[in-house]
């Protein structure tokens, strides 16, 4: 039963993040999603014990539910309380869903592994893809709701268990396809122009510098003479956007009054002048529209802490963040007690270098309710949980 309910789950981050349904026509008009959802939420009503209740007493996990109440109770003070309830009912509950039973699954270091790796997999889908479908122009999958800037963000968080796959790899072969992986990533997110993604990009790979100690001057050297590789591969159109970064006189996000920044100003005002319950989620977009009555674009935050500021109020904002950085902390903790370079030392390092891509990538996307940031947090619970030596028994029990 368990190994059936491993692969339900891998099989749902399948589908939540890398859209494989919308790439097979018998089943494109199918609730993927919702179905897995179904069958994992009957499962672990059917046949968990109490250990997959008390999981959700971990701090990030209690964060995580009282994140998720204050996005119920704020749909009755929403700007669009239709909009937000549907939004809450089935968006928001299918990714704290997610999160539950990526953390359930996660009952062993092999599993965690093959959720890793299962991201590892998706990463190269995407990438070949988006290169595949190439024509020119910014990269994005036609067909999801993937544009160009959500690629790159998915793609610099998925990014971290590449490279950290490659160090456990076993074999010559199986190296030089993790590093062609990789390789491949960051082109791209190259190919996608989003600047947001490159920040994130070079955040990434400052962390696992930093965490690296002994191979640091080795990395160092290879992602200087990745860069310069990769540099004659860049679109002289994304040059051009990235020397217009911080440019008032060019650069339209900090000049026009659609641009991020007075975006931002406005989300950070929504956040203070509805400091309990905010605007409502998914309700941004139409509390920006009313702020100017009704003319010009009504825009979305596009700054995920902004988003959930301004969407569930200060209060909801202190609970994103407290949730992220609990993540984080556990990881740190655990990752500090293993033996570096062990398997269960590169797997907690991945977890933990994509918080640090999301943190700065979702920094200029809307990314707040992210199932990528949903799957982080429960394989961050899942091992935060079993590594408590009291609890060493699985959440499931085993046919």
């Amino acid at each position: 039963m368990f190994n059936f309910y491993e692969n339900a789950v891998v099989l749902l981050i399948f589908v939540t993040v890398g859209r494989i349904q919308e790439f097979i026509p018998l089943v494109y008009s199918l609730p993927l999603a919702k179905i897995l959802l179904f069958v994992l939420l009957m499962a672990t009503m059917l046949v968990s014990d109490v250990r997959s209740y008390k999981m959700l007493g971990l701090p990030q996990f209690k964060a995580m539910l009282l994140l998720y109440a204050i996005c119920l109770t704020s749909t009755i003070t929403s700007k669009w309380p239709g909009g937000s309830w549907r939004f809450v009912s089935v968006n928001v509950t299918s990714i704290v869903l997610l999160a539950w039973f990526v953390s359930i699954s996660c009952s062993s270091w092999k599993m965690t592994r093959k959720i890793n790796n299962s991201l590892v997999v998706l990463s190269l889908l995407l990438s070949i893809t988006t290169v595949a479908k190439y024509v020119g122009g910014r990269a994005s999958i036609i067909g999801t709701a993937y544009d160009p800037n959500d690629l790159a963000f998915v793609l610099v968080v998925l990014m971290p268990f590449v490279y950290y796959r490659s160090l456990r790899a076993k074999g010559v072969i199986t190296k030089m396809v993790l590093y062609c992986i990789l390789l491949l990533d960051v082109y791209t997110i190259i190919l996608t122009q989003s600047r947001g993604g490159l920040l994130g990009l070079i955040i990434v790979a400052f962390f696992i510098i930093v965490i690296e100690r002994q191979k640091r001057i080795l990395l160092v050297l290879a992602g200087s003479v990745v860069g310069i590789i990769m540099y004659s591969f860049v679109p002289e159109e994304f040059i051009s956007r990235v020397y217009m970064i911080g440019n008032r006189s060019r650069d339209y996000n900090i000049s026009a009054t659609e641009g991020r920044l007075e975006i931002w100003k406005r989300g950070v005002g929504f956040m203070f002048q509805y400091p309990l319950l905010g605007v409502g989620p998914n309700s941004f977009s139409t509390a920006d529209g009313e702020s100017r009555g009704g003319t010009g674009k009504w825009s979305v935050a596009h700054n995920s802490f902004i988003q959930i500021g301004a969407e569930l109020g200060i209060i909801g904002f202190v609970t994103f963040v407290y949730m992220i950085v609990s993540c984080v902390k556990s990881l740190r903790i655990l990752r500090l007690n293993m033996q570096a370079g062990s398997q269960e030392y590169t797997d907690l390092c991945a977890i933990e270098v994509a918080f640090y891509g999301y943190a700065v990538s979702g920094f200029f996307l809307s990314q707040g309710y992210s199932a990528l940031l949903y799957i982080l947090i429960g394989l961050s619970g899942g091992t935060a949980y079993r590594s408590d030596r009291v609890l060493t028994r699985p959440c499931l029990t085993r046919d």
